[in-house]
């Protein structure tokens, strides 16, 4: 039988391997299954991870800012207008 010899015939269910009939293909389904979903996590973090690195607009900036209370509302309303 062709590779035999370099032990490809035993594995994961092959002639002589340890994954035989419906349990053996229970972990091989559960075995892709984990392996999909940790890849799909991993691309995941990584798209999420690339939105978080983006820096904050100056809209943004400024409306914390008046929340935090260190520019009034007349700053506020003038840093407005100078950045629309």
């Amino acid at each position: 039988m062709y590779g035999q010899g370099m032990g490809f015939s035993n594995w994961l269910g092959g002639p002589g391997g340890f994954m035989h009939g419906s349990f053996g293909m229970i972990l091989t389904i559960l075995f892709w299954a984990l392996l999909i979903g940790l890849a799909v996590k991993i691309f995941q973090y990584a798209v999420t991870s690339k939105k978080e690195q983006t820096p904050p607009s100056a809209a943004t900036i400024l409306k914390n800012r008046y929340a935090a209370g260190d520019i009034t509302k007349e700053e506020f309303e003038q840093m407005k207008k100078d950045i629309a």
